[in-house]
């Protein structure tokens, strides 16, 4: 080989790696161009498939190493029909290389700063809000992926409802390299005016194809309003708050919570057809167990103390019968009578008791053995009724019991017995005490 040939040889050399340099240069230069980014990130919005979302944002930056960073400010989304909008402050999404080859392009970690998200409700819109929110869900279910998510100082209102989330900061973490997730939320919530902090943490872990397969959660909730609570034609709440303490665990297709609640200031009615009771207790505290499996929900021990009652019972219900089936039994130990007559409850048994009995006594100490309701919603709201009378079924003792106290010399004193209602039926049995200077036996 001539030796001019062999000088060549470098400057040929040379003038490649300039060439590539002021390629890449000017290529990188290109990608960095304001304009430019702002069609590429245009174009990985087009691949999550938002057809019923308007999405724009005032400007955008993507660093294009190892790992690529896209960040998008002032990011403003409108859904279809202007149900929905959100306003974002900040977006950033860091990504591999690779998935910018593939979609959808799901990024390692994303971080929201700043989320305001307004909705309200449409019935015109409502199909097409059923197709927006299964594009979210097939977008959402892709998640697995991401190793960080992040959002701060977020805020949701749902505005026909009166319903507001705000401060709202979450977090989701993968812990590993499996499908497994550490979570952690707060915020204030505010429905109807009144507001309440509810803090979630725990973890979670997806199957292969999304679905949720394990969840070990804690729920705290301070000074909820107990008027937030889902009444019913028998059980009206109307006033109070409580603080919430929960733990949640889903296994599979089985979900079990461990529950304490301390409420106080605690106002509801308990209605029948015929009458109501209000119940006032200025505190009150309630802990359960429950199992949710399939419809069916069963809570096997409750405890509930405070303002002078004690009770433990159980409580079970079926979600996929048309009529709800519930079953709730209750006990107590020896209660002063003043306070079992104030936590009895009136509307569910015969006026007489009520009316005609409860008056004439006093004194002395009462004690439920069993208090049972069992049957369908239907059954329990009609209890007057004779083929119903089943449903209920109640056993009390009592010691030390006045009677007729007004009434001397009729009145009885130190009695004793046993009182039961079954299938309708009314028995008094074991009465003892004083009549005058005569003892009943």
């Amino acid at each position: 080989m001539s030796k001019k040939r062999i000088r060549a040889i470098p400057l040929i050399a040379l003038f490649v790696l300039l060439t590539l340099a002021i390629i890449s240069l000017g290529l990188f230069t290109f990608l960095h161009y304001q304009p430019v980014q702002q069609i590429v990130l245009r174009q990985i919005l087009k691949s999550y498939n938002l057809s019923e979302f308007r999405i724009s944002f005032s400007k955008a930056r993507i660093t294009l190493w190892n790992p690529v960073t896209v960040v998008a400010n002032e990011i403003k989304v409108e859904y279809g029909d202007n149900t929905a909008r959100a306003s974002i402050d900040e977006i950033t999404a860091v990504f591999k290389p690779s998935s910018l080859f593939r979609g959808p392009r799901m990024p390692e970690a994303l971080n929201i700063i700043g989320p305001d998200v307004w909705f309200r409700s449409s019935r015109s819109g409502e199909t097409r809000i059923k197709k927006a929110v299964g594009e979210m869900a097939g977008l959402l279910a892709g998640a697995s992926r991401i190793k960080n998510l992040s959002i701060r100082k977020g805020t949701i209102s749902w505005d026909d409802r009166g319903i507001n989330l705000s401060g709202l900061e979450f977090l989701l973490s993968r812990l590993g390299g499996g499908p497994s997730f550490r979570i952690s939320a707060k915020g204030n919530l505010s429905i109807g005016g009144k507001a309440c902090l509810i803090r979630v943490k725990g973890r979670l872990d997806s199957q292969s194809h999304n679905a949720l397969s394990f969840a070990d959660l804690e729920l705290d909730g301070l000074s909820i309003p107990v008027s937030w609570l889902p009444g019913s034609h028998d059980v009206v709440p109307k006033g109070g708050e409580a603080n919430v303490k929960a733990r949640l665990t889903l296994k599979k297709d089985e979900l079990h919570t461990n529950v304490s609640i301390a409420s106080k200031n605690l106002e509801f009615c308990l209605r029948s057809s015929l009458t109501q009771k209000t119940y006032n207790f200025p505190s009150l505290s309630l802990i359960f167990s429950s199992t949710y499996k399939d419809g069916s929900f069963v809570v096997p021990e409750f405890t509930l103390n405070g303002s002078g009652i004690s009770l433990s019972g159980s409580f079970s219900t079926n979600f996929n019968v048309p009529s709800k089936a519930l079953k709730l039994k209750i006990t107590t130990p020896f209660l002063p009578y003043v306070e079992f007559r104030r936590i009895f409850p009136d509307p569910l048994v015969g006026p007489w008791i009520t009316k005609k009995l409860f008056p004439v006594l006093s004194d002395g100490k009462v004690k439920v053995e069993k208090f049972c309701v069992e049957g369908t919603t239907d059954q329990l709201q009609a209890l007057n009724v004779p083929a119903n009378r089943s449903c209920l079924s109640l056993r009390v003792v009592w010691k030390d019991l006045s009677a007729l106290q007004d009434e001397k010399p009729f009145s009885f004193r130190g009695s004793s017995g046993r009182l039961c209602i079954s299938n309708g039926r009314l028995i008094v049995s074991g009465v003892k005490g004083s009549y005058g200077s005569s003892h009943v036996t």
